[in-house]
């Protein structure tokens, strides 16, 4: 279920072909983390039925009761024994096949094996830590508002904005790359010039990625397809006039201009493909009709000549009748019953021959109209000329279309560019607009990972009003890797653990980060386990939760990788909910990850006072007679005390309830080394895949002690 949220979340997508045996529970799920989805539910084909169906549009043969798949694309064939996957295509096509266009799909054939957690080239980001650190949805209702997204989204265009999602969920790990996007952040940040340019071009480009989709599958109108051209010129002026700009301030080198000097100095060429493209696009959008410029399509060429000369015959043959009747003013009447009849003017045909051929047809006080073999005979013609070069006009717009096929890897090419630099270009706008400081992070590479940062803000929080304050962080490095913090609540645990996330996150995308400095070596996965919920869907409490995501971080988390804790062991009671954290924090030590572990169990702060590998610290605070005053500083060192009696009073619960909780508090202290909680959950525990049995056994023996 992991990875399909996950998907969900990245992808949103706008329709969803779903099988019938799907549960209500999931279907509530897919409602929560999408955002209105069109869908549709059917039983899906079985597994032999579904090669079949596929290898049909594929025309693969039968050999010996076997069917060659070698005609099928690479990723279809990679994936061609995946049954539940091969089914979900076959469903799709057969989807596709009622809507008549699953011709034009199939024939695109651009199949690609989608990674969900793209291991090899990217930080991991998993549905967990996208929805913890509200990267594209926020806790609250799933929308955008408070999320990273919605900081860093200043793009211009689709293709542009759909680019930065992907970013997001794909941050780099090669700090070679991540470095290419800074300087050109930086770069354009020093420039504005260059980025009015960009904001000016790109404020010009339709969503010319679902246009070239359309016209690859000849599913695009004329209008459409012009559009589509247009736009792209924009775009490559757009991309000529910052080459200028370039040049002129001398930037043509990578090691000056980053990403940006590729985006625009090796720009693909396009010239030869809009030569091809030889007619008059104002008329083709206004008409809707392609009139190609004569001598470049011989076929229009022909059809056109065959019109014009029919209707040259229909003017001269009008001019001979003017002439054999002496009647100057005869001209063609056109109407919804009649075409080319002759009209004439009473007055006019008064003491005149009308040829006895002719035939009248209509008569009024004014004029008499009539109809005659030759004129009849020329508007046959002037049909069939009409329907010839109607059909060429209709096969023009096609001819096009074929010929995008060999510039088409060039065409992506240069969208790829374009909403590169739109994602370039938001970045730029994020670190020019902000209040407080950004900085350039720098990237280390180092035996033991390392993250330092000063004057660390969480970007969204930071927006909100002057009074946030910003913390300064220092893990790895020739410090300890994991830190436990404590503190009261609301003293900014959470929003300090989610805050350096996200700085990784935006180091790792190539975005200038909110802070002073930032140091760090590169993250291979971000792993979060925050909040207090749980998931009534698939039949888990809050605990169980917490133990599955545990799991997870304890079973695939590395040195590189950057975790971030809150409260673990909150959802079962204090003894066996401090020994799992205790034999957690034990692990996670070997694995020697970069750590941050807010608890409020203090007496897991003693346990490790003597670790080089565990330091301690705790957000600020102090009391002001009975009132809780909150620095939200990081401060070395574990809490004081706690200060949950002060909390309650600034909830204001009655006076009588928070002194019988203080005096009970204090009993509850003395008897904190007894055995009075005796749960056998960790007993339970044992034979669970949720807990390695080596935490087991660290935690039932501390639990014991």
């Amino acid at each position: 279920m992991s990875y399909l949220e996950t998907l969900l979340i990245r992808i949103q997508p706008k329709e969803m072909l779903l099988p019938e045996s799907v549960s209500k529970d999931v279907m509530k799920r897919i409602n929560q983390l999408v955002s209105s989805p069109f869908i549709t539910r059917r039983t899906f084909p079985d597994y032999d039925s579904s090669l079949y169906s596929i290898a049909h549009h594929f025309s693969s043969k039968i050999t010996d009761d076997k069917l060659d798949i070698q005609n099928w694309p690479e990723a279809l064939q990679k994936v061609s024994e995946v049954e539940s996957l091969i089914c979900s295509i076959a469903a799709v096509v057969c989807y596709f096949e009622e809507l008549h266009f699953a011709n034009d799909f199939v024939k695109i054939a651009n199949f690609q094996v989608y990674d969900v957690r793209n291991q090899g080239n990217c930080l991991v980001l998993d549905s967990v830590s996208l929805l913890n650190l509200e990267i594209l949805q926020n806790n609250d209702n799933f929308g955008g508002e408070g999320t990273l997204l919605s900081v860093l989204d200043h793009c211009k265009t689709a293709f542009g904005k759909r680019l930065l999602r992907r970013w997001l969920c794909h941050p780099l790990k090669s700090v070679r790359q991540i470095n290419q996007r800074l300087t050109a952040v930086e770069f354009m940040k020093e420039h504005p010039e260059i980025r009015d340019r960009l904001k000016e071009g790109l404020m010009q480009l339709i969503d010319i990625e679902r246009y070239l989709t359309r016209a690859r599958s000849k599913k695009i109108s004329v209008k459409q397809f012009v559009e589509c051209l247009d736009s792209y010129e924009k775009g490559i002026e757009m991309v000529n006039s910052v080459k200028k700009l370039l040049n002129e301030h001398k930037a043509t080198d990578d090691k000056t201009l980053g990403l940006l000097y590729y985006l625009i100095f090796e720009f693909p060429n396009l010239s030869e493909f809009f030569e091809s493209f030889d007619f008059d696009r104002e008329t083709a959008k206004t008409t809707g009709t392609i009139n190609p410029t004569p001598g470049t399509v011989p076929d229009y060429d022909t059809a056109q000549e065959n019109l014009n000369n029919v209707l040259a015959s229909l003017e001269n043959t009008l001019q001979k009748f003017r002439e054999k009747t002496d009647i100057s003013d005869i001209v063609y009447h056109q109407s919804k019953t009649e075409r080319y009849t002759l009209k004439i003017k009473k007055n006019s045909e008064k003491g005149k021959k009308i040829p006895k051929n002719w035939t009248k047809v209509g008569n009024t006080q004014q004029v008499s109209r009539y109809k005659c073999p030759e004129v009849e005979e020329l508007v046959s013609q002037l049909d069939e000329a009409t329907e010839e070069l109607t059909a060429v006009s209709k096969n023009l717009l096609f001819m096009y279309l074929n010929s995008i096929e060999p510039y088409y890897a060039n065409l992506t090419k240069a969208l790829d560019y374009f909403a590169t630099l739109d994602v370039i270009y938001s970045f730029t706008i994020f670190a020019s607009e902000q209040d407080y400081e950004v900085c350039r992070p720098q990237f280390v590479r180092s035996a033991v990972p390392i993250f330092k940062a000063t004057s660390i803000r969480h970007p969204y929080a930071a927006n909100r009003g002057p009074s946030f304050i910003p913390n300064n962080i220092s893990i790895g490095g020739d410090r300890a890797p994991l830190w436990l913090i404590t503190g009261p609540n609301m003293g900014g645990k959470s929003t300090l653990l989610r805050q350096a996330a996200i700085v990784v996150i935006m180091a790792q995308i190539g975005c200038l980060v909110p802070a002073e400095t930032c140091i760090l070596s590169p993250v291979d996965q971000i792993f979060t386990r925050l909040g207090a919920r749980d998931r009534i869907f698939a039949g888990q409490s809050t605990f169980m939760l917490e133990l599955d995501e545990t799991s997870k971080i304890l079973n695939s988390a590395t040195q590189h990788s950057f975790v971030i804790l809150d409260e673990l062991g909150r959802g079962t009671s204090t003894f066996d909910g401090f020994a799992i954290a205790y034999a957690v924090v034990q692990k996670l030590e070997v694995i020697g990850s970069r750590v941050l572990f807010a608890t409020h169990y203090h007496k897991l702060v003693d346990e490790f006072a003597n670790s080089a590998k565990v330091g301690c610290a705790h957000m600020g605070c102090a009391t002001d007679g009975g009132r809780m005053v909150f620095t939200y500083l990081l401060e070395p060192g574990a809490c004081p005390r706690s200060y949950g009696m002060n909390v309650a009073a600034m909830a204001n619960l009655p006076e009588e309830v928070i002194k019988r909780a203080a005096q009970k508090s204090e009993q509850f202290e003395s008897l904190m080394q007894s055995k009075a909680e005796r749960k056998d959950l960790l007993d339970i525990l044992q034979g669970s895949t949720l807990i390695s049995r080596d935490i087991w056994l660290r935690a039932n023996k501390h639990r014991n002690l």
